[in-house]
């Protein structure tokens, strides 16, 4: 999910990973988050009442986060 574009100015690519459907990275993302629920509960710890991913590149693919997703929220801060 990090965007390369974020570290080095790559015009090609950056147009390229537009032009990608998402759909398999987020949820690919949503086992691994079911999975280190599991360990938790394997460990006798509480599982994590919700994750807190903080990540400015979730923005440009909402669509497809909230479709894996449902119940996500995102809030959006700002700094002076």
């Amino acid at each position: 999910l990090c965007a390369m574009d974020s570290y080095a100015n790559v015009p090609s690519y950056t147009d390229w990973l537009a032009r990608q459907d998402r759909t398999q990275v987020y949820a690919f993302l949503k086992t691994m988050l079911q999975f280190l629920q599991w360990q938790k509960r394997q460990r006798g710890e509480a599982p994590a009442q919700r994750w807190v991913l903080k990540t400015p590149q979730h923005l440009h693919t909402l669509e497809i986060l909230f479709r894996v997703f449902p119940g996500a929220q995102v809030v959006l801060t700002h700094r002076d």
